[in-house]
């Protein structure tokens, strides 16, 4: 059995970037740059729930039958769990307004490039 994907650096906790590919068949190596996909990056938790979530055609009182939990604690785990993948916005996150903003998160490490280049497109001045 192999070990999950991790999704983190375990030094910096910086995402990981996929640099080679390797057929478990034949042998053939493929190198570059890949990006992991954003259900790679979802740890072991938010990667069950999805599972679950779509193993019961999204009904969330199965769900929650499944979990043992209440429907607000389910509602609430999947709310973040699409916030995780990109698909509601954090209503918690102020994202940067300023271009000055956006480049000092970049600078940071808060942004990756691609974010901060479509916050920057997206921005209302």
């Amino acid at each position: 059995m192999t070990a999950p994907l991790p999704n983190r650096c375990p030094s910096c906790r910086s995402e990981l970037e996929v640099r080679a590919l390797c057929c478990s068949q034949c042998a053939t190596s493929v190198e570059g740059h890949f990006r992991l996909s954003r259900f790679c990056q979802l740890d072991g938790e938010q990667f069950g729930l999805l599972d679950l979530f779509l193993r019961s055609r999204g009904n969330v009182k199965e769900v929650e039958r499944e979990l043992g939990l209440s429907y607000p604690t389910v509602r609430a785990k999947l709310d973040q769990l699409w916030i995780q993948l990109g698909y509601r916005e954090d209503p918690n996150a102020r994202p940067p307004v300023s271009a000055k903003d956006i480049v000092d998160s970049l600078s940071e490490g808060a942004l990756d490039v691609e974010e901060a280049i479509e916050r920057l497109k997206s921005r209302r001045t």
